[in-house]
């Protein structure tokens, strides 16, 4: 019988990462910004090319945010996770 259709995504990378090293907290300096990055560049997930990210601040999608690195300007609480559509899995 025909099922209604359904999202799949093939898990490029499944298991947590860290953001800046695991540093439970940074410094802003100036109007520079701090720049959060996705560790290990030459691990997974950083070495997968071609995965998009969903990055949070306090909780809330910052739309428009799909990268491996994101430069932030006001304090908070963030958060990354592969952007997977409706399998997204939540890593931070």
């Amino acid at each position: 019988p025909v099922s209604a259709s359904f999202a799949i995504y093939y898990l490029a990378y499944k298991n947590s990462f860290t953001i800046n090293n695991n540093q439970s907290t940074a410094t802003i300096c100036g109007s520079n910004g701090l720049t959060l990055t996705i560790d290990h560049p030459n691990q997974p997930p950083a070495s997968i090319t071609n995965l998009n990210y969903n990055w949070y601040k306090d909780g809330t999608l910052i739309l428009g945010q799909k990268g491996p690195s994101l430069t932030v300007f006001a304090p908070g609480t963030y958060m990354a996770e592969i952007d997977y559509g409706t399998c997204s899995v939540g890593n931070n």
